[in-house]
């Protein structure tokens, strides 16, 4: 199985993600990192799709983590932040969207 490494410009990222965003594929890394960190699972629908059960969960990871957004959306603390605690979420996601064996509605 191939592996794509953290590339030090994947801590470098910029990313802003809030409500009725769809399609991307940090969305579904949002989900997959939500789904695996929070208990009991919120069950999540990995998607791409930021739905109306995203906002809340979110919200209990900054607060689970301290992080200082604290407002529901995912910006770059809170996204380097799940990269560095789910390196293996990211890498296996990177891979399975370049392979074409996910795809995002």
């Amino acid at each position: 199985k191939l592996k794509k490494p953290i590339e030090e410009e994947d801590m470098d990222l910029k990313p802003i993600y809030t409500n009725n965003m769809r399609g991307e594929i940090g969305i579904a890394f949002i989900q997959m990192v939500l789904n695996k960190d929070i208990v009991p699972t919120p069950l999540l629908k990995v998607d791409g799709w930021w739905g109306s059960k995203t906002n809340p969960i979110v919200l209990q990871y900054q607060e689970k983590y301290g992080l200082a957004s604290y407002d529901g959306a995912v910006g770059p603390n809170t996204f380097q932040q799940m990269i560095k605690k789910y390196p293996d979420i990211w890498d296996n996601l990177e891979y399975l969207s370049w392979s074409k064996q996910i795809t995002l509605t």
